[in-house]
């Protein structure tokens, strides 16, 4: 029991670790959806940022994309997400701390039950092959989005 809580609680604390990580990429692109949502890994920061990789780039556009009981007002949070720095890189490393923590997520959800073996050889292999396209360099974005949004649909 001891083993399962400290691996439960290093599942959370890398979880905040990665999602810190994509809080300060978007801030680095000038996008303070932290500042919009309370949680940018909810549904409406997960949509958000889902577009912000598909390579939406209008604030407003983002807006519309954020649930009716969020409390700001659709200007504020299109003036929030007004981005002037589309680095490649920061989209890169938001698109790899959303892989990890959606790795995490599911990792953490199966803890408490009997762990499906079929789940977590799909988990290292995916991790595995976006680490290699990563090592490549080559179309990395596009694979990336690819893994994040299409292979983890079975894991939530």
């Amino acid at each position: 029991m001891r083993e399962l809580c400290r691996h439960r609680k290093t599942l959370v604390s890398d979880a905040a670790r990665f999602t810190n990580r994509m809080q300060k990429c978007l801030r680095m692109m000038n996008l303070r959806l932290d500042v919009v949502l309370a949680d940018i890994t909810g549904v409406s920061g997960m949509k958000i940022i889902k577009a912000i990789l598909e390579g939406q780039r209008d604030g407003s556009m983002l807006a519309t994309l954020v649930d009716p009981r969020v409390k700001k007002s659709k200007e504020t949070i299109a003036d929030a997400l007004q981005g002037r720095c589309w680095a490649a890189g920061l989209l890169v490393n938001i698109s790899v701390s959303l892989i990890n923590l959606l790795i995490i997520n599911s990792l953490n959800k199966t803890s408490n039950k009997c762990f499906d073996l079929s789940k977590s050889i799909s988990i290292c292999n995916l991790v595995i092959h976006a680490n290699f396209c990563l090592h490549k360099r080559n179309n990395h974005l596009q694979v990336i989005n690819i893994f994040c949004f299409n292979s983890f649909q079975g894991f939530h």
